[in-house]
């Protein structure tokens, strides 16, 4: 009796823990499911669980937001009723290969859009990741998928607007280059005249200082053109700069004597102070863009001086790598008020609106000044006192390049030249007036055409030293015509072609040049320019072409 007194309590008990375990794994499995439903019903994705023959087992609250069934309809329903006809094979084929893997999980149609259908019959893009359970022996498969409806209208808004604002650009760069052509085309003429009246004997007194400020006035008005283009490829980020060996002091004399006809007129001194080891010195840089600056500094420094005289001094001081040049324009002009020194350097900004009035100017200069600097990796700046001057200075940082040889060859309109045989190609009337006059004078031999297909023929009827050809020509343009004489057999398919246009925009040379043209001389024309491109593109002919 006693033993079955101890054998009953022992059963007793382990019946009681064996209870009390159910209970307690019963408590933890509604905890679970409670935390799953949970789950399920805050989830921001449809989930969707499907058994081994495609029917729906599982559909949560976030999958009848976007599907617009109840639970109740789906579940033990096929899961083709969610998806488009269309696709519907190929899901078929896509679970056969996943069932037939050992992946356990992966993303749905990486490399392709997937699409849902909703209740009404609207489809939609998904994104819908798919896992399997063997649960059984049998498989179950449960899909995330969500509605990507949103972000597709989001990414086609995006899409929309980024071409919308490269369009944008486009038509203001087409804008620009069309307003730069049209007025670079009569100011060619304009400044040409100018040039060739300029070089008369018999042209003196009230004429030729009317003459020199028509001179001044079109180089003035073609700087303004320029800096609205530089800005603009400044912003877009179109500019780039093309280095090359240059001497900074040979660079800071050409600044110097295009300014010093001005200085003198304006009985201001104008000169050049540098270290001597700078003057044979030579370093790797973007000389024109360089140029740029300083002479935009040096014209406002002339501009703003009403007595005295400009220094630009250069300097050089050991960098990280190289060297840093320092260059500095110093007047004794009016100096700029404190309270003022804050507008500087910023687009379309001056100092004040009586000094725009008084002097003129976009307020461009400088701040394009500031982005090329800034483009080359250096700094600028300005220092200045009201009434007793200015100095502005820009520094940037260059590496030491191979000594320059002489330039012996400098060319100017005043020295012989071996005469040449130049086609012109140029259907603007006072165009072919002015670069004819300009050829003639310093002893060339100019044939004119006026368009580009008689240019061709031209050139296959005779041999040239060298073609001037306009771009903007009718019946055949300037770069079709360039193409075409690249084909004739022999030298006159070699014979160089200098494009002369109004149109000098980065890219468009980019595009002669690629034609098969040899250069580029923009308009309006400068003639010592003109002559010097010239003798570049003859200098290895000896003899003329008869």
């Amino acid at each position: 009796m006693i033993l079955l007194i101890m054998l009953t309590f022992v059963t007793a008990r382990v019946i009681n823990l064996s209870d009390q375990e159910r209970h307690r794994r019963h408590e933890l499995l509604r905890a679970s499911e409670a935390r799953l439903s949970g789950i399920l019903s805050i989830a921001a994705d449809a989930i969707i669980s499907v058994d081994s023959q495609q029917r729906v087992t599982l559909f949560n609250t976030w999958a009848e937001k976007i599907f617009g069934y109840s639970t109740g309809e789906v579940l033990g329903q096929p899961l083709d009723i969610l998806m488009p006809r269309r696709f519907r094979g190929k899901h078929d084929k896509y679970i056969g290969e996943f069932e037939r893997s050992n992946v356990a999980a992966r993303r749905m149609a990486d490399r392709q859009e997937i699409f849902a259908r909703r209740k009404d019959g609207e489809e939609f893009p998904a994104e819908a990741s798919i896992s399997k359970l063997m649960l059984d022996g049998q498989p179950v498969y449960t899909v995330v998928l969500r509605d990507m409806t949103e972000q597709r209208v989001a990414a086609t808004a995006l899409i929309r607007a980024k071409d919308l604002a490269e369009a944008a650009t486009r038509s203001k760069s087409e804008f620009l280059a069309n307003m730069s052509h049209e007025i670079r085309t009569p100011l060619n003429s304009i400044s040409g005249f100018a040039q060739l009246l300029l070089e008369k004997r018999d042209v003196a007194g009230e004429l030729r200082v009317q003459l020199r400020k028509i001179k001044d006035s079109t180089a003035a008005l073609t700087t303004i053109v320029n800096d609205i283009l530089d800005y603009s490829k400044l912003e877009e980020g179109r500019l780039s700069l093309s280095l090359a060996p240059f001497s900074p002091v040979a660079l800071a004399r050409t600044c110097v004597s295009m300014m010093s006809s001005i200085a003198n007129r304006r009985d201001l001194s104008i000169a050049i102070t540098a270290a001597p080891w700078l003057a044979g010195g030579s370093y790797l840089g973007d000389s024109q863009r360089l140029q740029q600056v300083l002479l935009n500094l040096l014209s406002n420094a002339v501009k703003f001086t009403n007595y005295g005289g400009v220094t630009v001094k250069i300097t050089d001081v050991p960098g990280d790598g190289g060297t840093v040049l320092r260059f500095a324009v110093s007047d004794t002009g009016i100096g700029i008020e404190p309270a003022h020194m804050h507008r500087l350097f910023q687009r379309f900004s001056q100092v004040d609106s009586s000094i725009s009035r008084k002097y003129g100017g976009t307020g461009l200069g400088l701040a394009i000044c500031k982005r090329l600097v800034t483009l080359m990796g250096g700094q600028i700046g300005v220092e200045s006192t009201p009434g007793q001057g200015s100095t502005f200075w820009f520094s940037v940082p260059l590496e030491p390049a191979a000594a320059l040889a002489a330039d012996s060859e400098k060319v100017s309109r005043r020295r012989a030249f071996v005469p040449r045989s130049i086609l012109l190609a140029e259907d603007v009337d006072l165009n072919r007036e002015v670069a004819t006059a300009m050829l003639e004078r310093a002893g060339h031999r100019v044939d004119v055409v006026l368009d580009g297909d008689a240019a061709v023929k031209a050139a296959e009827a005779k041999l040239y030293d060298l073609i001037l050809m306009d771009i903007q020509m009718p019946i055949l343009d300037g770069i079709a015509a360039t193409k075409k004489i690249r084909q004739l057999p022999g030298a006159k398919g070699l014979v160089p072609i200098v494009a002369m246009s109004a149109s000098v925009l980065s890219d468009e040379i980019a595009g002669f040049l690629s034609a098969g043209m040899n250069g580029h001389i923009g308009k309006p024309v400068d003639w010592d320019a003109l002559l010097a491109e010239v003798q570049r593109q003859t200098r290895p002919k000896h003899d003329a072409v008869a």
